[in-house]
């Protein structure tokens, strides 16, 4: 055998052993984000193994949506799901929100069926 071959060996079976130590990888506590903000987003780890379902939770979508409040601030607004709720009473529901809407590239208003 070749070095050539020999180090190409090596190298499928490191890169097989990282992927089953991918597989493995699990974090204790919630994912927090923003980490050192009031009211941060959670994960757990057991939302993404959903995602292998083809299911997605609501900590997911939260995670998200905050994850898109914080770094696409002026681009993306994002409404509270209270937002939605106040829609459907037909009345007109209040933006306490300081981002002007006409402004944004994208506005998000996340409806949740109970």
């Amino acid at each position: 055998m070749s070095n050539a071959e020999d180090l190409d060996e090596k190298k499928e079976g490191l890169m097989q052993a990282d992927e089953e130590q991918k597989k493995t990888m699990r974090w204790e506590r919630p994912l927090l984000f923003p980490v050192g903000e009031p009211d941060p987003a959670s994960l757990e780890y057991e939302d993404l193994e959903h995602l292998k379902d083809g299911l997605v939770t609501k900590s997911l979508v939260n995670f998200y949506l905050r994850h898109l409040r914080v770094v696409g601030k002026k681009e993306v607004t994002i409404f509270k799901p209270s937002f939605y709720e106040e829609l459907l009473k037909d009345e007109p529901a209040t933006v306490s929100d300081e981002s002007d809407i006409l402004q944004s590239n994208f506005v998000v208003v996340p409806a949740y069926e109970k």
